[in-house]
């Protein structure tokens, strides 16, 4: 059997396997097709995937409902489509008092001070000038608060990115840039945030659940449905509420944080963690392994 991800590789490679007679399961991740988000490749791969969907694979897995919606809207085949989300290490991603107070040093910042972070690649999915106009609103009033950028591109090297934090009076901004090591900057945060305004299936908003943090995001994809009533979701592209967001979260007692914090993990572990995950993909691959095409 071959799996495979992503508009180019679930044609490209779903056709060579196709044509060998291995049996082909696709996946699914984006939630939103739309030109203006999608270059012309892209665009030009989800169509053809449109048009081979009823013939190459057996199952096409999708990593939340509203990516299984956008791809039927598509023209995609709906009959070999399941939802099955992804899945999270809750033994990597979990709160650690230590590593979150030697991160939080690290990057020169005090106990009292607020941080609210967002990780996810510099991309107009992401809709990061509406985190940086958040992040502005938010620093009028709270002027002790830190943010901390982290992801390809959050980096000083992006000149455009530097010139809309010197815009917004953020240079303070903490950038890190790309980093392998996510579970050891997640819980250095008080909120982890996105700002996007298309998602499928975040996994960043899981990993941070996992650690204890709280979540405030915009309600686009399937991050309803995954922080559940942990967390506070936003419409897209309003930084004023996106900001009261964060205010609302750092307004809860340290206790109430605390609660609701691992009561994001607790959602983690009961929905989402990598074994009932992966008991679902095994039942998949024995369905689509039985399955004519």
């Amino acid at each position: 059997m071959v799996q495979t991800w992503l508009p180019d590789p679930n044609v490209v490679g779903g056709l060579a396997a196709w044509t060998l007679g291995i049996p082909v399961v696709w996946g699914l991740h984006q939630a939103n097709l739309s030109p203006g988000l999608n270059g012309a490749r892209t665009l030009r791969m989800l169509r053809w995937g449109a048009r081979l969907s009823c013939r190459i694979p057996r199952r096409i897995v999708c990593v939340g409902e509203a990516v299984r919606l956008a791809h039927v809207a598509a023209g995609y085949d709906p009959g070999p489509m399941r939802v099955i989300p992804l899945g999270f290490d809750t033994d990597l991603f979990r709160p650690r008092p230590n590593v979150r107070a030697a991160v939080r040093l690290s990057w020169g910042v005090t106990p009292e001070n607020p941080v609210i972070g967002l990780v996810a690649r510099y991309d107009p999915h992401k809709d990061i000038p509406t985190f940086l106009d958040a992040a502005q609103i938010f620093k009028n009033k709270r002027p002790d608060a830190r943010f901390v950028l982290c992801g390809a591109g959050m980096e000083r090297s992006n000149a455009v990115l530097l010139h809309a934090l010197g815009a917004r009076g953020l240079d303070d901004m903490i950038l890190l840039g790309q980093q392998e090591n996510v579970q050891d900057i997640l819980p250095g945060f008080d909120v982890a945030t996105l700002s996007s305004v298309s998602e499928g299936f975040p996994s960043v908003l899981g990993e941070a659940m996992a650690c204890g943090v709280l979540c405030a995001a915009t309600a686009v994809g399937d991050v309803v449905a995954l922080l559940g009533d942990t967390g506070r979701t936003v419409p897209a592209r309003d930084p004023a509420v996106l900001s009261e967001a964060w205010g609302a979260l750092l307004a809860l007692s340290p206790e109430e944080r605390r609660s609701r914090g691992l009561a994001g993990r607790d959602r983690i572990e009961k929905h989402f963690s990598m074994g009932s995950v992966a008991a679902r993909y095994r039942a998949l691959y024995d369905e689509a392994l039985g399955a004519p095409r």
